[in-house]
């Protein structure tokens, strides 16, 4: 048993802040959608959106077999796992699903994907990322609005 907890101090010791950072991230997301689907399925929501906060599980699980695998690669496995999940998973949520919208909890999503832009990036890429997900869910609102 302390062999193992001592290889777990020393693997932790040998990992850039970064990538630390980035598995808790992940992780704490990963936990966040996956008991968001569970209290879904325990109060028998429809499945419009249990199906796709599985499939986003199963994918940041991926993610984060790769980033271990390839740590040198970071900014790519935190663009992989950042895109899809911002630009894609929120607003689908957001918008089409019959739980979703401006009354729903959606909004602290929104503003949780816009802090995870500006721990995982810097520069440019930030500025750009930021900007296109902020119109992406100013868009959202707007069309909820007038449409729903």
């Amino acid at each position: 048993m302390m062999n193992r907890l001592k290889n777990m101090i020393h693997y932790v010791e040998g990992k850039s802040s970064q990538l630390l950072m980035f598995y808790v991230m992940v992780v704490i997301e990963m936990l966040a959608m996956f008991l968001t689907a569970i209290l879904q399925i325990a109060m028998k929501f429809k499945t419009d959106s249990i199906i796709p906060l599985f499939g986003s599980v199963a994918y940041l699980l991926v993610i984060l077999f790769f980033t271990n695998s390839y740590s040198h690669k970071l900014p790519l496995f935190k663009a992989m796992a950042l895109i899809p999940m911002i630009l894609v998973m929120i607003p689908y949520l957001y918008m089409g699903t019959e739980g979703g919208g401006i009354k729903s909890g959606m909004p602290i999503w929104m503003v949780l994907g816009l802090l995870m832009i500006c721990l995982f990036t810097k520069g440019i890429p930030c500025i750009v990322l930021f900007t296109m997900t902020l119109s992406v869910y100013i868009g959202c609102v707007i069309y909820t609005y007038l449409f729903m």
